[in-house]
């Protein structure tokens, strides 16, 4: 089972890291009981019901959509102009910071 960490502030102020015990089940129920680890499950084939021969679960397939940020290209030139305390500034750089991440997903708002 995967470990988790609590973290334990000290009287210090500082942040300690502890591992959470792991649990074992009762021997009771051990044999019911099956481990899965957390983590991505893809089905090979789809799922089909055996009486209707109708599909009932498909993989999912990863669609990349498009993201419509609320700047068009001059806002944005202008709001990195601004002050750090102005939230258009704030906006801005959002904005910027998904072009970055995303480039092939984004695009601006387009002028009126």
């Amino acid at each position: 089972m995967l470990q988790k960490e609590r973290l334990e502030i000290t009287n210090q102020g500082e942040l300690k890291q502890s591992p959470v015990p792991e649990i074992e089940p009762p021997k009771e129920v051990a044999n019911w009981l099956e481990k899965v680890e957390k983590g991505d499950v893809y089905l090979a084939k789809p799922v089909t019901d055996d009486q209707t021969g109708q599909t009932l679960v498909t993989a999912p397939s990863a669609q990349q959509p498009k993201i419509v940020l609320p700047l068009t290209r001059g806002q944005l030139i202008a709001g990195l102009k601004q002050k750090m305390n102005q939230a258009i500034r704030w906006l801005a750089e959002w904005c910027l910071r998904l072009i970055k991440m995303q480039p092939n997903q984004v695009e601006l708002k387009s002028n009126p």
